[in-house]
This record gives structure tokens, C-alpha cells and sequence, in this order.
């Protein structure tokens, strides 16, 4: 369980290359169990990551360089990874290396934070995650660390792409923007309505909990299945024209922050800070028009703008 769920954290496939991945579960399950049981018997998940480290080493270092090949394809904080790329493009081995060192930074902080709130409890997220508990038992040491790594990551390039859509839709759809500007009580409905239009998260898998036939086909208990956000954000049985930019949509059911047990835990945090933003826009500018060919991130998972070049004005009054 503990694996799985750390899966579902970094679940982020490379789908030009799906063997990568076959190979990163064969190579990488083993290790995650050994880092967690050691981590549990030594107390300190930075040894616990350096003894499997010099073990994968001395022992089948020609394996795991497959292995790492394939954690450097997951999506998960690919800014960093593209950097790490470019910067050893032409040392495969040095691209590794940094990108496992990367992932140590990380695990370092979050261990640093997660011993600081187990000794320390306060009243905040960091404390909750770091001693909750399951079944009574304290969350293994992988599933704590991935909770922390989606809170850490999720908010953020979201919530930035979301923010970078929504500006670019407004700009090739200046009516909506004037309606916005006239109409300044619809921005609940118009950062939804960029949500469900910029769909920052692309997909996710999910693994079906029983037997289930779905328009006729038949999903098996254990199958996994990949959720495409986008796709259904534009579901013509859902949403009427799902095609048009309208920040007076209603209804609007999007999937954008996900459902059920999975419904983003900031939703209403990225809600807000869309609505200060998109709100205070409005208020402030008198027109804006792209001025360039925006370009998109090169990500499969979190999508959105990397450069979104416009041209406004401002009221005269702002």
C-alpha cells in the first residue's frame, strides 16, 4: 500500500516510452520497501537512502542506472529536471547523478520537517501529515514524504498555469473580458470557467475497486485506468458549446480540481487567489491583446504556459 500510494503521488508517465516505466516498477519497488524498513529501524531517512544508495551500487549499479533513467522522465518538478537536462546533455550519467541529488534535497527537507512536527506538533498541515495515522499505524515514511511532496508541488504550477490560461483566453476573447469588466459579480463564475478551460492537470491513473461495465466495456477489479481532465472538461454530453470560452457558465460541473476523495485539497485556496487576481485585472486594465505566439510548457502532466507574450492598457484611474 505504501508503494502504491507513493505512486500515485509521483505517478507521472512518460507515455512516448511506456517500457520506461515497466522498468521503473521492476527496479524500483524492491528499493522503496528496503528505504522504508530502514527508515522505520534507523529513525533517519537520509541514511536510510544513502545505505540502499551504496547498496544499488556496489551490488547492481548496470540495473539501476535503467531504473534512474526512468525516475528522470517523471513529470514531477520537470523545470528542474529540464534544467539538469540541458545543462549534462551530453553526460547521461552526470544527468542522473544531479537529478538523484535533486531528489535528496528534497527528501532532507521534508525528513528535517517531518521530525520537527512529530516532536513539535502545532496547529498546522505540516504537523497533521507528519503524525497522521492509518488503521491506527503511523503512515510509512514514503506515503508521509508524498504527501508533502504533492502539497509542496501541487499549488503552485497549477495555480500559475490556471492564472497564465485564463489571461490568454481573455486576451483571444475580449468580449468575455468586457463582460468581466461590466460584470465584476461573475469572477466565481469566470475562474471556474478558466479552470475548466486550462485544465492544468492532463491526467491521472486510477486503479478500479471492483468490477464495473462502463458503455459497454468491461473494467476488471486491480485494472488501471488513465482519467484525461481535459477530455472531460469539453464533454459535449456535459457542457453545453464545450468549445467556447464563457465565464457565465452555469452549470459547471469541470473536473478541474478532480472529485470524490481526490477533490484538490486547496481548491478553495486556488479559488481565491484567482478571483484577487482576476478581479483586481479587470478593475485596473483597459484592454489586452496577445502580442506573440504563447508557448506551451513541455509537459505531458501539468500543462500550461511557459511564455505568454500581451499588450494592455491600462484606465486611466488604476
Amino acid at each position: 500500500q505504501t508503494i502504491d500510494n507513493y505512486e500515485k503521488t509521483l505517478g507521472i508517465y512518460n507515455f512516448n516510452k511506456l517500457i520506461d516505466w515497466g522498468w521503473f516498477h521492476f527496479l524500483t519497488r524492491p528499493l522503496f520497501f528496503v528505504i522504508d524498513w530502514l527508515y522505520k529501524l534507523i529513525g533517519n531517512f537520509g541514511l536510510a537512502i544513502l545505505a540502499v544508495t551504496v547498496l544499488v551500487k556496489a551490488l547492481f549499479f548496470p540495473l539501476a542506472n535503467k531504473s534512474y533513467a526512468a525516475m528522470s522522465k517523471m513529470k514531477l518538478l520537470q523545470p528542474e529536471m529540464q534544467k539538469i537536462q540541458e545543462r549534462f546533455k551530453d553526460d547521461r550519467m552526470k544527468q542522473q547523478q544531479a537529478i538523484m541529488e535533486l531528489g535528496m534535497e528534497l527528501f532532507h527537507m521534508f525528513d528535517a520537517i517531518i521530525q520537527d512536527r512529530r516532536a513539535n506538533p502545532r496547529d498546522d498541515l505540516a504537523s497533521l501529515y507528519a503524525n497522521a495515522k492509518v488503521n491506527g499505524e503511523p503512515m510509512g515514511v514514503m506515503d508521509t514524504l508524498g504527501y508533502y511532496l504533492i502539497t509542496f508541488t501541487a499549488g503552485h504550477d497549477t495555480t500559475k498555469n490556471s492564472l497564465a490560461g485564463g489571461m490568454c483566453a481573455l486576451a483571444q476573447n475580449p468580449d468575455q473580458f468586457a463582460a468581466l469588466q461590466q460584470r465584476p459579480e461573475l469572477i466565481g463564475s469566470a475562474v471556474d470557467e478558466v479552470v475548466r478551460w486550462s485544465t492544468p492537470v492532463n491526467y491521472m491513473r486510477r486503479t478500479a475497486a471492483r468490477d464495473v461495465e462502463l458503455r459497454g466495456r468491461k473494467i476488471r477489479e486491480g485494472e488501471h485506468l488513465i482519467l484525461f481532465y481535459a477530455s472531460a472538461n469539453r464533454d459535449e454530453e456535459v457542457f453545453q458549446d464545450p468549445f467556447r470560452f464563457r465565464i457565465d457558465r452555469d452549470p459547471n460541473p469541470h473536473l478541474g480540481f478532480g472529485i470524490g476523495e481526490h477533490f484538490c485539497l486547496g481548491a478553495n485556496l486556488a479559488r481565491r487567489s484567482q478571483r484577487a487576481m482576476f478581479a483586481e485585472l479587470a478593475r485596473r486594465i483597459e484592454s489586452v491583446e496577445l502580442a506573440g505566439e504563447p508557448q506551451w510548457i513541455q509537459s505531458s502532466f501539468v500543462v500550461g504556459l511557459k511564455h505568454l507574450p500581451v499588450r494592455y492598457r491600462l484606465r486611466a484611474d488604476a
